[in-house]
């Protein structure tokens, strides 16, 4: 999954891969899953997996660690997936974005047709 390069820089004695490396393959097997599987769940299942872990093999900052990599994992992908339907309802959960009056000709509906796009 991950590209050569990043993988040959990844220090597999890294106390910042080796215990969430433990704490995810934990999970994997307990909720017998595979890697596809654990990246399709909602970041809040992830959530509620991290929180039920035994302390005997997580610590906190290792789930923070797991859970923000879970999150930033779950906006990359909405981000750049084609499947993404209704930008409106997307941009709107960002702070950003609620401020700013979007324009009509972004909605799909209309933007379909060549006289109502955005000049």
């Amino acid at each position: 999954m991950l590209p050569k390069g990043v993988f040959d820089a990844v220090s597999m004695s890294s106390d910042y891969f080796v215990d969430i490396h433990n704490i995810l393959n934990h999970m994997l097997k307990h909720h017998h899953l595979d890697l596809d599987e654990f990246l399709r769940l909602a970041v809040e299942q992830v959530e509620k997996m991290l929180d039920a872990l035994p302390e005997a093999i997580s610590n906190e900052p290792d789930k923070l660690r797991l859970r923000e990599g879970v999150r930033l994992y779950a906006l990359l992908k909405e981000k750049y997936s084609f499947d993404t339907v209704d930008i409106i309802s997307m941009l709107n959960r960002y702070p950003v974005f609620i401020l700013m009056k979007l324009p009509n000709c972004l909605l799909l509906s209309e933007a379909t047709t060549t006289k109502n796009r955005c000049a």
